[in-house]
C-alpha cells in the first residue's frame, strides 16, 4: 500500500470516532460545555475532509490524457466565483499531459484566489521553451513575504494547487506585481497541440 492510500485509509477511519464523539456530546446536560465539546470534533472533521480532498486531487496516476490548457482556462474564466469579478483571459493553443479534473481543480483554485484578492483578474497563457506558462494576476493590494510562505501551508487553497501541479511535473511561483496585485506563475511541461483533445 502506498503512502497516499495509507493516508486516505487513516482519514476515512477517523470519520467514525469523530461522529461518535459528536453524538456523545449531545448527551451532555451542560449547554455551555456541549458547545465547547462540539468545536473540537467539528474542527477535526473539517481537517479530515480537507486531507481526503487533497489526496484525491493529487492522485494523477490514472486517467492521464492530453489537456488543452487554453480551452480549460477560457472555460474557467467564464464562471468566476464572484458575480462582479472581471477575468481577462489571453491564451495561445497549448497542451499538457495529465488528469483533467485535477488540473481544473488546481487552476480554478488559483483563479478563485485571485478573485478574492481583487475582483479584476488577468490570466495569460504562453509558451516558454518546452513549457506552458500560466500567469494569474489580481489587482488587489499584494501580499507580504510572510503571507507568501503561509500560502503553501497544508490545506490552504494554494497549497493544494501546488501539490497537484508538482504531481504533473510543474511548479508554481508567487511575486507581487511592480504596480499592484499578486502574480501567480505556473510552469507545466507542454506537449504538441495536435496531440491534445479539447477539455
Amino acid at each position: 500500500m502506498d503512502c497516499e492510500r495509507l493516508f486516505a485509509g487513516i482519514s476515512h477511519g477517523l470519520k467514525t470516532p469523530i461522529m461518535r464523539l459528536k453524538l456523545r456530546t449531545e448527551l451532555l446536560d451542560d449547554e455551555a460545555l456541549k458547545v465547547d465539546f462540539h468545536e473540537d470534533p467539528d474542527d477535526l472533521y473539517v481537517m479530515v475532509k480537507a486531507a481526503l480532498q487533497s489526496v484525491r486531487d493529487t492522485d494523477i496516476h490514472e486517467n492521464l490524457m492530453s489537456v488543452r490548457l487554453d480551452t480549460l482556462l477560457g472555460r474557467l474564466a467564464k464562471r468566476p466565483i464572484h458575480p462582479d469579478a472581471s477575468i481577462e483571459c489571453t491564451t495561445e493553443p497549448l497542451s499538457v499531459q495529465g488528469n483533467p479534473l485535477a488540473l481544473e481543480r488546481a487552476l480554478s483554485n488559483l483563479m478563485d484566489n485571485a478573485v478574492l484578492f481583487g475582483e479584476r483578474v488577468q490570466v495569460r497563457l504562453t509558451r516558454q521553451g518546452a513549457r506552458a506558462l500560466v500567469e494569474v494576476r489580481d489587482f488587489g493590494p499584494g501580499i507580504t513575504q510572510a503571507s507568501m510562505t503561509a500560502a503553501f501551508e497544508p490545506h490552504v487553497r494554494l497549497s493544494i494547487a501546488r501539490s497537484i501541479l508538482q504531481a504533473h511535473g510543474g511548479e508554481i511561483r508567487l511575486h507581487n506585481h511592480v504596480e499592484d496585485g499578486l502574480v501567480v506563475t505556473v510552469l507545466l511541461p507542454a506537449i504538441s497541440p495536435a496531440d491534445a483533445l479539447p477539455t
